[in-house]
C-alpha cells in the first residue's frame, strides 16, 4: 500500500518549486535578449537554490548556517519534509514569495521595455 500523504506533499513541493524556477527563468528572460544568455543566467540563479544542499555536510547541524542552508536548499526540503509527508510552511513561503516577486518584476520589466 502506498501512503497518499507523502505522494501528495511531494507533488505539491514539485509544483511549487517548479513554479519558482520557471518564474526565475521568466524574469531573467525579460532582462536579456539572447535565449542562450537567459538560459545560462537562469541556471546560475537556480543553482543558488540547489547547491547549498551540497554544502550541507560542511555545516554543523543546529547552527544558524544549517538553518540558512535548509531554508534556501530545495533538495533539503524534499529530503526532510516533502517525501516524508510533512508540509512545512517555510519552503512554501520561500517558493511562493520568490515566484510572486519574480513574476511582479517580470511584468515591470516588460512594461518598462514597452514604454521605451
Amino acid at each position: 500500500n502506498i501512503d497518499p500523504r507523502p505522494v501528495f506533499t511531494s507533488y505539491l513541493g514539485v509544483i511549487l518549486a517548479g513554479a519558482m524556477f520557471l518564474a526565475l527563468g521568466l524574469l531573467v528572460s525579460s532582462w536579456v535578449k539572447s535565449q542562450l544568455v537567459a538560459w545560462m543566467l537562469s541556471l546560475l540563479l537556480g543553482l543558488g537554490f540547489v547547491l547549498p544542499a551540497a554544502l550541507r555536510w560542511q555545516v554543523d547541524s543546529g547552527s544558524n548556517w544549517d538553518a540558512a542552508v535548509y531554508y534556501l536548499a530545495v533538495p533539503e526540503h524534499f529530503r526532510r519534509d516533502f517525501t516524508r509527508g510533512v508540509i512545512d510552511t517555510r519552503p512554501l513561503v520561500l517558493y511562493a514569495t520568490v515566484a510572486l516577486c519574480c513574476l511582479y518584476l517580470t511584468v515591470r520589466s516588460l512594461e518598462a521595455r514597452r514604454l521605451r
